[in-house]
């Protein structure tokens, strides 16, 4: 964890096809919503089902935030995107063009 409510999985394992990242919540018996800063999607962290398996890639590892601080998470991975593109690395797409992209599909499913 980073804080409160940013969460890195670091992968420590070349070649490494999954991962288990423990979601926790405030309190043992509440839930919590996560948000994975590279694909926009939510994760549900309930009592009984805390472990999301993730799949990293070379480049990228597991960032996830609660919805509760999402604003601010997003300016730190744009951030980190940005530093990600001036070193060259490949494929580093922009968390908020992601959730953009998530939020204009649902939009449109909605009309």
């Amino acid at each position: 964890m980073l804080g409160p409510s940013l969460l890195v999985q670091p992968i420590t394992a070349m070649g490494l096809a999954t991962t288990n990242v423990y979601l926790p919540a405030a309190e043992e018996a509440a839930t919590a919503l996560w948000f994975d800063l590279h694909t926009a999607e939510q994760h549900v962290s309930a009592p009984g089902a805390r472990v999301l398996e993730a799949n990293p890639t070379l480049t990228i590892a597991p960032i996830l935030t609660l919805a509760l601080s999402l604003s601010l998470s997003l300016s730190l991975s744009l951030t980190l995107t940005r530093r990600a593109r001036a070193r060259g690395v490949r494929g580093a797409a922009g968390p908020r063009a992601c959730l953009r992209a998530r939020w204009d599909r649902a939009a449109q499913a909605s009309k």
